[in-house]
């Protein structure tokens, strides 16, 4: 695989049996997204990331905020390549108050 390959690759935080279950599928289409350990932009931690081009599987929506839930697939939070499974539920935010 070329240098910078892996960063271009798509990622699914869950597989396709799981998304036909009980997921509702998002398309990332900002660079980055954050993924947090709760529900706070000021107090979350970041434990993970997704980008452009991925898709999550959510299981739960508080408008907002969106669940992804534990033992789904992100990106590491400091070295987008590969991926790595949660150990517990992380929220991201769908839509920032102040960048959108």
């Amino acid at each position: 695989m070329p240098a910078g390959a892996e960063a271009n690759r798509r990622l699914a935080t869950c597989s396709v049996n799981t998304f036909a279950l009980n997921r509702l599928p998002f398309a990332i289409q900002s660079p980055m997204v954050l993924v947090l350990d709760r529900k706070s932009l000021d107090e979350g931690q970041i434990i993970g990331l997704l980008q452009e081009g991925d898709v999550l599987g959510a299981s739960l929506l508080e408008f907002p905020w969106v669940m992804l839930p534990e033992g789904s697939f992100v990106r590491h939070p400091k070295m987008r390549q590969g991926r790595i499974k949660l150990l517990r539920s992380g929220w991201l935010i769908s839509q920032h108050p102040q960048y959108g």
